[in-house]
């Protein structure tokens, strides 16, 4: 792993970065409710945005990398904000109806026609439609902390805690967004679970949570093909472009093979959120100190 480069311009806890899908973009967003666009190539700020809603870390790209969501406020109003990408222009703002929770999660639709935001429930709203797609209050008991569409879009995996049990058990659930039906319903770890990710390949998703764990579940049968364990909690974690690895971070950053859970690769780096880059070529990890370290992936040296 070579160093490459360090994004320094947010002053606190790095919560979420999200890379465009051509790699060419970059987003961060801290626990201050700061936003930032990065141009990966010149390492420069594209545009920031200050005026989130504060609790609410939520941003997300187009899957054609043209358009990009943040959750705002304007007076008393939360909203959903489209913006251009290249300019930072708004496209379109939609009013959001949460009057308790605060939205933790915006997906883009791989087809691009619905932007999902979790609330009190998860949302569908048809991209740049000022009406509002409610499909379906996926029951997970509690408002959902991450989100994830399937490559192809047809599925929708949530994740939060146990009804009545938001302290201790994990749960998941996969539905079709179009239809509403239940695919799976997963208690999935011992605690709530804080992430959910798709395999590139659609096979597999990945969940953890504060339990150390990773879990791998067949999207088809909702079987557990493996529990890896990540040795340390694990704060983000992001799948290989190949779906034959996922890497973790924490207070480690880890490459662990799927098939086997062994960890492949390990670097005494700690961070708070994870992101990948250039077809699996580059890393992009943010800590707690506000700064993103671009990362040249080279195992074979190691």
């Amino acid at each position: 792993m070579i160093q490459i480069g360090t994004l320094e311009e947010h002053r606190d806890v790095l919560d979420e970065i999200k890379v465009s899908s051509n790699s060419r973009f970059l987003a961060s967003v801290d626990y201050a409710n700061q936003v930032i666009v990065w141009d990966v190539e010149t390492q420069e700020i594209k545009f920031q945005i200050d005026q989130m809603v504060e609790g609410a870390y939520a941003t997300g790209f187009s899957a054609n990398s043209r358009t990009f969501a943040t959750i705002e406020q304007e007076e008393n109003r939360q909203l959903l904000v489209l913006r251009n990408l290249f300019t930072g222009e708004i496209i379109q703002s939609l009013s959001l109806g949460f009057d308790n929770r605060l939205p933790s999660t915006i997906e883009f639709d791989p087809r691009e026609s619905i932007v999902a935001v979790s609330g009190e429930q998860v949302f569908l709203f048809w991209a740049y439609d000022e009406e509002v797609e409610y499909s379906f209050s996926a029951p997970l008991g509690s408002p959902p902390l991450d989100l994830a569409f399937s490559p192809d879009g047809n599925l929708v995996a949530g994740g939060s805690c146990s009804r009545n049990d938001c302290l201790e058990n994990g749960k998941i659930v996969i539905w079709e967004h179009e239809t509403g039906f239940i695919k799976h319903e997963i208690v999935a770890h011992d605690s709530p679970v804080s992430r959910v990710r798709f395999s590139p390949n659609g096979r597999y998703l990945a969940t953890s949570s504060s339990d150390q764990f990773v879990n791998v579940w067949d999207v088809e049968t909702g079987e557990l093909l493996i529990a890896i364990d990540g040795r340390q909690p694990i704060f983000d974690m992001v799948f290989t472009p190949d779906s034959l690895g996922v890497w973790t971070v924490g207070a480690e950053l880890n490459l662990f093979e799927i098939e086997t859970g062994v960890p492949v690769f390990t670097a005494q780096f700690s961070g708070s959120t994870i992101g990948i880059l250039s077809e699996g070529t580059q890393l992009a990890v943010g800590d707690s100190q506000g700064a993103i370290s671009l990362f040249l992936i080279n195992l074979e040296a190691e």
